[in-house]
């Protein structure tokens, strides 16, 4: 139990230093002029069957590690 915590505490840092560094390039990047393009974004996709079943498939498993 202690080393899923551990595990948890390792992605959970990985997820925040990495949201963090995004937000620090995307800064340097409007400091040096970006813009964004809106005519250059795209839509987005629709959902699918594959996408639910992936998506449903993942939550399982996570589910059944939970469990045990």
């Amino acid at each position: 139990m202690q080393s899923l915590r551990d595990l948890g505490n390792i992605l959970a840092t990985l997820f925040i230093r990495t949201y963090e560094r995004s937000e620090r390039v995307y800064l340097a990047m409007k400091a040096r002029g970006f813009q964004v393009d809106t005519s250059s974004k795209l839509s987005i996709p629709s959902m699918r069957v594959v996408d639910v079943f992936f998506a449903s498939s993942i939550i399982v498993t996570f589910a059944l590690f939970a469990i045990l």
